[in-house]
């Protein structure tokens, strides 16, 4: 069950033209021997009992010359250190698109320092859920334009673009609500 988000993520990357996936999972979140997996996407090994090896991570993200990562889906905790936003944050300097959902949600604004991410490649996308493991006092979800043009401020700061995935979807970035 861990194992589906991020394979439907790899699969939609993959159906909307990048020619190439990869996809990086802890060892208990392999597929199943008998799962159908497409020649286009390829499995990294960047876990260590259980966490993330952020040198071998940096080195494949600088020698394979990535694009774009989507980090969090079928974590159920975050996979994220203070270690690997600097990995992150370099990526993202160098034109990389960063996506964070789901597990790497979980108090990752703690770990983001303020404005070094370029807000136009740098999403979070949570959902209701996820919304409150950002932790973002004293909202528990976004109501009024008050807390909207808070949350702005807030994106502004920490130079990300907010995606609050609900029955009415909201973009919160540095130029629009």
């Amino acid at each position: 069950v861990k194992f589906c988000a991020p394979v439907l993520s790899s699969l939609a990357a993959l159906r909307t033209g990048c020619g190439w996936a990869s996809l990086a999972v802890p060892q208990t979140a392999n597929p199943h021997p008998n799962t159908f997996v497409p020649p286009e996407l390829t499995f990294e090994d960047f876990f260590s009992s259980g966490k993330l090896d952020v040198p071998a991570w940096d080195h494949f993200l600088s020698t394979r010359h990535v694009k774009a990562l989507v980090i969090g889906c079928g974590c159920v905790e975050q996979p994220l250190t203070s270690e690997a936003i600097e990995v992150l944050l370099k990526f993202n300097r160098e034109e990389g698109f960063v996506v964070l959902d789901a597990g790497a949600l979980l108090r990752v604004l703690d770990l983001l320092p303020d404005g070094c991410f370029d807000p136009t490649r740098c999403v979070l996308t949570p959902h209701p859920g996820e919304w409150l493991k950002l932790q973002i006092p004293p909202l528990s979800c976004p109501s009024s334009i008050e807390d909207l043009a808070e949350l702005q401020s807030l994106a502004l700061k920490k130079g990300v673009t907010l995606v609050y995935k609900n029955a009415t979807p909201t973009i919160i970035s540095r130029d629009e609500v």
